[in-house]
């Protein structure tokens, strides 16, 4: 090799060229991997320690920091007993797969945050691959001593009495929920002032539609796009949901045929066949409308954005407000440099449009509590990692971790930050509307074409037409989501059956468990009332006049 005057390198000199200092950057960035790689193995298997591994998917800024905070002060509390534990967190993108393999092949962490995966949400797998924690929260939380909780069971001791914890298909508390949400539309409140002359949010709907035009007129004004609502396909069904039920509750007297306060998905495909529901009624025709007029204020091509694409547009001052949950929070405060606001959804006020058809606002306080973590059947350490579900979810530490994370609390009488206070939900209102939820192709056809007409590309009449014609269909429809619900009320009753021979047995060979004879009764009420379908079965036959068909 020679310089550019033609004399030839030798010694050291001839190793300094730009090649060498590639491979050199290349054998570096391997050394620090290899590095990474062998510190976090030792810091997960080390085998001197009782390692305690919980995995999640909670990517959002804050939960991480707010996880390790609580993990920090366990693992200090714990060092004498030589226990450390360690958080995984997972992409969502690959959570679902990683979980399942690891489940299967008898790996998986001590501790996983449940319900994306079909092995830890399917009953069948629940029950074989996490352990049922029921016998253990009617006692006391000991981490929450000296607290107004001390003496409250540990169920009790959630905002919602641990309901997002409990399984109702195995009558069994199975998950130790941590996390609680809602909904709400976050504002820039210098642009919204700018706009309108005021930085206080809309409070009717009308009061919206006209912050957005203004908001347009802003953007025109200062040469450049204004997005009034950044859109995407993650938030689209936000919308949709916060005003389904304000449009749609005037039909639980209607359609609740089991009188359980719930309108099902079978009870409104079933509504739709013998003609009490139509789309061309005031109510179903006003939802639809307002959503789509709500969508007409996002930008164009909103369902090809993806969630981060949204947030980016609001951050970066592109797009006035956004719906997202209170888990987004403290990444879109953070990132923001403005103020942020925010705001509920606003219904129709008196003398707009669609207020005679709004039946009242949606109520919150049924609302579960999620992000539980099931605690591995095969776990080495069941013991240790049950105790660090306590001390998570003990008053003070449930405090600790929701304002460090910016989330909101899941145990009574843990503050939020004063940011998080507009989410805390509200207990007034209708819990209940049209549902398509369980509604197999007619609802995976549904959404296609409620997509399709909230990007204008069909009027509302012909998503309508297509919508009715498939519930109509007799290989598809309605008559398939009602044979299909059949079919499982029939498998959920043969299930039952074992649980309760299981739950008999126990009562005979096992240890007392104070709440079994509770737990029998439960399972015995279940199985009675569902009749092994049969009531299913006595519904479609009376409204059709004929048998329910197989397929």
């Amino acid at each position: 090799m020679s310089d550019p005057g033609g004399e030839q390198r030798t010694g050291w000199r001839r190793w300094c060229n730009t090649s060498m200092l590639g491979v050199a950057l290349l054998v570096a960035a391997i050394a620090v991997s290899l590095t990474r790689v062998l510190v976090i193995r030792d810091k997960l298997f080390a085998t001197d320690k009782v390692i305690i591994r919980v995995a999640h998917w909670q990517l959002e800024m804050g939960f991480r920091d707010a996880l390790q905070a609580v993990i920090d002060r366990y693992n200090e509390l714990h060092a004498k007993d030589n226990v450390m534990v360690v958080q995984m967190a997972v992409t969502e993108k690959v959570y679902k797969q990683w979980l399942n393999v690891h489940l299967i092949s008898g790996t998986a962490p001590d501790l996983s945050e449940v319900g994306m995966s079909k092995y830890s949400n399917d009953a069948r797998y629940v029950t074989r691959y996490y352990v049922p924690i029921t016998e253990f929260v009617s006692s006391p939380n000991p981490y929450n001593k000296g607290t107004p909780l001390e003496d409250v069971p540990w169920r009790e001791t959630f905002i919602d009495g641990m309901r997002g914890g409990y399984r109702d298909d195995l009558q069994d508390y199975f998950f130790t929920p941590t996390i609680f949400g809602s909904v709400r539309i976050f504002y820039n409140t210098r642009m919204l002032e700018e706009a309108t002359g005021t930085n206080a949010p809309p409070r009717t709907l009308g009061g919206l539609f006209n912050a957005c035009a203004a908001l347009r007129e802003y953007g025109r004004a200062k040469g450049r796009e204004l997005i009034p609502i950044a859109g995407s396909k993650y938030s689209r069904t936000f919308f949709v949901d916060k005003y389904r039920i304000p449009f749609t509750a005037w039909y639980e007297s209607v359609l609740d045929a089991d009188l359980d306060g719930t309108i099902s998905t079978l009870d409104t495909l079933a509504g739709f066949l013998r003609g009490a529901v139509s789309f061309n009624d005031p109510p179903v025709r006003a939802w639809y409308e307002c959503v789509k007029a709500i969508c007409d204020e996002f930008s164009k091509g909103f369902m090809a954005m993806e969630r981060d694409q949204a947030a980016f547009l609001f951050v970066q001052g592109k797009a006035a407000m956004i719906a997202s949950g209170s888990w987004d929070a403290e990444s879109l405060f953070r990132q923001a440099s403005f103020q942020v606001g925010v705001m509920d959804f606003p219904l129709p006020g008196p003398g707009e449009r669609w207020h005679n058809e709004v039946k009242g606002r949606v109520n919150e306080a049924t609302s579960n509590t999620g992000g539980g973590l099931g605690l591995y059947k095969y776990s080495a350490h069941k013991e240790w990692a049950l105790d660090f579900c306590r001390f998570l979810t003990s008053l003070a530490h449930n405090e600790l971790f929701s304002q460090t994370a910016n989330w909101l609390p899941v145990i009574a009488g843990a503050k939020p930050t004063p940011q998080l206070e507009p989410f805390m939900p509200n207990p007034v209102g209708y819990s209940t509307g049209l549902e398509y939820k369980d509604g197999g192709r007619v609802r995976t056809f549904m959404e296609g074409q409620l997509w399709r007409y909230l990007q204008d590309e069909i009027t509302y009449d012909e998503f309508a037409r297509l919508v009715m014609r498939e519930i109509r269909d007799a290989r598809f429809g309605a008559e398939r989501v009602w044979a299909d619900e059949y079919e499982n009320a029939v498998r959920a009753s043969r299930e039952t059956d074992r649980l309760l021979a299981v739950q008999s047995t126990l009562a005979l060979m096992a240890p007392p468990d104070p709440d079994l004879p509770g737990k029998y009764r439960r399972l015995l009420l279940q199985q009675v009332g569902g009749n092994n379908g049969e009531g299913l079965r006595y519904r479609f036959e009376q409204q059709e006049g004929r048998p329910l068909p197989t397929f």
